[in-house]
């Protein structure tokens, strides 16, 4: 299912904007993993990926929505524009893995399945999501 659709589930919008976040951070990950098995292009490849949704929800906010999911679609463009941003700049700086600095200053949840609650990194800090 693609993103433009799951977004618009009856959700409340504090668990979509997270899953939204955590994808974001998998997806770059993902760019860092390409660049690692000897893809230059991994990090250009999500950048693309990101401008697309990014794109696709601009899209979305000029149709017809009711005033909640506008607010929730307009947050998300917000976040996505930052996360876009981000990742421009580690494109640019050609950061290679997720040792790095310049990945390891960004705080990023990701999903606990053990504990089913959302771990947040930054540095060396982890502090649990806990839904506060």
């Amino acid at each position: 299912m693609e993103r433009k659709e799951w977004v618009q589930f009856e959700q409340v919008s504090q668990v979509v904007l997270l899953i939204a976040m955590c994808n974001w951070c998998l997806s770059v990950e993902v760019g860092f993993t390409a660049i690692q098995n000897k893809d230059k292009n991994g990090m250009v490849k999500e950048y693309e990926r990101e401008v697309m949704e990014l794109t696709n929800l601009i899209k979305l906010v000029q149709g017809k929505l009711e005033k909640a999911m506008r607010t929730r679609i307009m947050c998300m463009i917000t976040m996505d524009t930052a996360g876009r941003d981000k990742t421009e700049k580690i494109r640019n700086e050609k950061v290679s893995s997720p040792e790095e600095f310049q990945w390891q200053s960004i705080l990023k949840p990701y999903f606990k399945e053990e504990e089913q609650d959302f771990l947040f990194h930054i540095c060396d800090a982890r502090l649990w999501y806990t839904y506060e």
